[in-house]
């Protein structure tokens, strides 16, 4: 379930991330001003600085108090802070100026997201594809949302969206194979495995994936071979010390599979 985690993270980052920065085109001392203050609180929240963001974005809207890409922005940093009745109150004030903001429905997305709400979270999910079909992220992250509620068959329709969207998105394979292989197409699991490390063969997590799936099949020896490898590439990851530590048993080396099981407890303890 880590990869999971971390691939709805990575999708949903970029799908709230994609509305565009507030422009200076608008007239009026107020208005343009607001509009500077927007875009450097946007720059802010992309490089992590988020009280700087949020200041930017709350003097925006003390100058222009309807402005629903500065309440959408104010959203995501306020969600990432942990005020989430406030974020809300901003996403649900961005959708009753515009309705058809599609970076107001990403932001509530990531917020419903965070507080485990993902039928909401697919809701504006759906809003956002409905309004702009092309936005793969989008689908991708309702992809993984469909996983977890065990819909393979809908996950598979928007993984299959993605990759036709974008044919070179290592993430969309991964994803692609982790769906198969739930639907028991293992030999479709390994395809997209494989041609998600050849496109991006420098990704920990898809490496635990394939030698999960190879755990899986019984090829315990390419398993491991896989999970060192995600070690090598990430030496904090804790599933790949796991799932090394079980192949390890699998195959009677219990001296190896203590020492990589006692890895993943001191590694998940520190998370």
């Amino acid at each position: 379930m880590r990869v999971l985690i971390v691939v709805l993270a990575l999708s949903l980052a970029g799908c709230a991330q994609q509305q565009p920065l507030p422009t200076t085109t608008a007239t009026g001392n107020n208005t343009q001003m607001a509009a500077v203050l927007a875009m450097r609180g946007s720059i802010h929240r992309q490089t992590g600085n988020l009280p700087a963001a949020l200041a930017d974005f709350d003097a925006a809207l003390r100058l222009r108090p309807e402005f629903p890409e500065v309440l959408s922005e104010r959203c995501i940093v306020k969600g990432r802070m942990n005020a989430s009745e406030s974020a809300a109150a901003d996403c649900d004030a961005a959708l009753r100026i515009n309705p058809r903001l599609v970076g107001s429905y990403a932001a509530r997305a990531e917020l419903r997201m965070r507080q485990g709400n993902m039928v909401g979270a697919q809701e504006d999910l759906n809003e956002i594809i409905r309004l702009a079909p092309d936005r793969a992220n989008a689908r991708s992250l309702r992809a993984a949302i469909r996983i977890t509620q065990r819909d393979f068959t809908g996950a598979l329709d928007d993984a299959n969206a993605v990759i036709r969207l974008e044919p070179n998105n290592a993430n969309a394979y991964d994803l692609r194979g982790m769906v198969k292989r739930l639907l028991n197409d293992n030999a479709g699991a390994m395809a997209d495995s494989n041609r998600a490390i050849q496109l991006k063969p420098d990704v920990a997590a898809f490496y635990v994936n394939r030698g999960s799936l190879r755990l899986a099949q019984g090829n315990s020896a390419a398993a491991i071979d896989d999970f060192t490898k995600a070690i090598q590439l990430d030496p904090n990851n804790a599933e790949a010390y796991q799932n090394r530590g079980r192949a390890h048993a699998l195959r009677g080396d219990q001296a190896n599979a203590v020492a990589d099981l006692d890895k993943a407890v001191s590694l998940g303890r520190r998370t």
